[in-house]
């Protein structure tokens, strides 16, 4: 059976479903950059917006525990990482650029994609470590 879960909006893209399987993040461009969005997977409700700036964002995966998104934000000066929410911006993922971040299956580490001299190479941040600050 299918069931349409966005509504309305336009360029609507990169679905992650939460690790119970009940919501879905995404990224949409209603006003102008993609902006983060979400809705329930059953498809009842509208989508509720998570994070919108003049920025794109692109929602990437959640952390083990359904607490945390990773995203990243393409830009022509280079991709940052981040995770939402934030603490106010505390938790900086990529110092130097990054894309496409994953959690890995025990929530411990985060794994990201930078482009050094055009070859990519994939770097670990200690999740655990960063969050305690």
């Amino acid at each position: 059976m299918r069931t349409r879960l966005t509504f309305g909006r336009s360029d609507e893209k990169s679905p992650i479903w939460s690790p119970d399987g009940g919501r879905i993040v995404f990224s949409a461009r209603p006003k102008g950059p993609l902006d983060l969005y979400q809705s329930a997977s059953s498809g009842v409700g509208g989508d509720d917006p998570l994070l919108e700036d003049e920025v794109d964002k692109v929602p990437t995966g959640w952390s083990p525990d359904g607490h945390f998104i990773l995203y990243y934000r393409p830009s022509p000066g280079g991709h940052n990482v981040a995770p939402f929410p934030s603490a106010a911006g505390k938790w900086r993922i990529s110092t130097d650029g990054g894309a496409w971040p994953q959690w890995r299956r025990d929530g411990r580490e985060i794994f990201y994609v930078q482009s050094e001299n055009s070859v990519p190479i994939t770097l670990a941040v200690n999740w655990l470590a960063l969050a305690k600050r």
